[in-house]
């Protein structure tokens, strides 16, 4: 059962999005084998991921799907998971409709119910982008007149949304081409992308994989910790507009006000020399960079803290303030507005 066990997860993400009828009722029926027959310790996260499994390959078979959570925790651990299963919108649309039904309370999954609404396809083609696997990941599209370099958060996202989704509801709509850069060294970039090398081969690196793209508009994107490495980098490409959802220009500033120690750990190993790093209102002052549109809620201190920080580079700074809301997770009011498609357009 152990192998069994071990052995569930790979297959089922095989069999996901394929014809094979048979493929998908032997491992939809070894799954629910595990998890309600014999009872063996299975890890919760496993668990979860398992029922998120068995409802998507019922899915597959019927056309239905059975909700695979019981509780909020649950579909909030399993909507963060749903992506790397699956890049197709029809299952997670249905996810997140049981999810709001049962939770109709939850601002999460309403405000992701919004980003379905834009998406204009079902979005089902071989397009699947895995936060744990590449972390240099490239969408290119025919006739794009913008390429956005989108620089992850640490849980490899854009803040609460999955690339994918981003992809389908604003890189897609606006017709652009997507870079993707996730910092598997979770030191905000300062490390490099792991796949380039140190911090000044990935500069090296994404200078040629930008050349490709020399002949459009080419904006950064950074979304919580992504925005500190996208105005750490841009300006070392030559990039001349960054567009920020609410994330940090200092690592010392705020520290104490929001659970974001794991800044203050990056900025003890800048003091022990591990890597360098730079004062980015200095920095963003000096540079190329002619425009930064800095999303963010009004009631978020940490956000606002960075905000008031970063506007000490001058007109170069352009906020955008939700004042209503203390979401860090801005990114689903730029969207649901048409603000962040405005900015990337340079049309704000």
């Amino acid at each position: 059962m152990d192998t069994l066990l071990s052995d569930l997860l790979p297959r089922a993400r095989a069999v996901t999005g394929t014809g094979d009828e048979r493929q998908i009722r032997a491992v939809k029926d070894d799954i629910f084998r595990v998890l309600y027959g014999e009872k063996i310790k299975i890890p919760e996260k496993i668990r979860l991921l398992l029922r998120l499994h068995h409802a998507r390959l019922g899915f597959q078979l019927s056309g239905n799907m059975e909700a695979p959570f019981t509780s909020l925790q649950e579909a909030q651990v399993q909507g963060r998971e749903i992506e790397k299963i699956d890049h197709g919108l029809p299952f997670k649309r249905l996810f997140n409709k049981a999810a709001l039904e049962k939770f109709p309370n939850n601002k999460g999954f309403r405000l992701t119910n919004i980003v379905y609404k834009q998406i204009e396809s079902d979005f089902f083609d071989d397009f699947l982008i895995d936060p744990e696997t590449d972390d240099i990941v490239v969408r290119r599209r025919p006739g794009a007149r913008i390429t956005i370099i989108a620089f992850s958060c640490i849980r490899h996202r854009c803040s609460g949304l999955g690339w994918s989704d981003f992809d389908a509801s604003i890189a897609q709509n606006l017709n652009a081409n997507l870079i993707i850069l996730k910092d598997f060294e979770k030191r905000l970039f300062l490390k490099g992308v792991k796949s380039l090398g140190d911090f000044d081969a990935t500069i090296s690196g994404l200078r040629a994989i930008l050349a490709e793209f020399s002949g459009t508009q080419i904006v950064a994107l950074g979304a919580s910790g992504g925005v500190y490495a996208s105005l750490n980098i841009a300006p070392h490409l030559g990039i001349n507009r960054v567009v920020s959802l609410a994330g940090p220009a200092s690592l010392t500033i705020g520290n104490d006000v929001d659970d974001r120690q794991i800044y203050a750990q990056i900025d003890a190993d800048i003091q022990a020399g591990h890597y360098k790093a730079v004062d980015i209102v200095d920095h963003i002052k000096s540079s190329s960079v002619s425009r930064v549109d800095y999303f963010v809620g009004g009631q978020n201190a940490f956000d606002m803290l960075q905000l008031n920080y970063l506007s000490g580079a001058g007109p170069k700074i352009h906020p955008h303030v939700y004042e209503k809301t203390g979401m860090h997770t801005i990114i689903f009011y730029a969207l649901s507005d048409g603000s962040l498609s405005k900015a990337l357009l340079n049309q704000i």
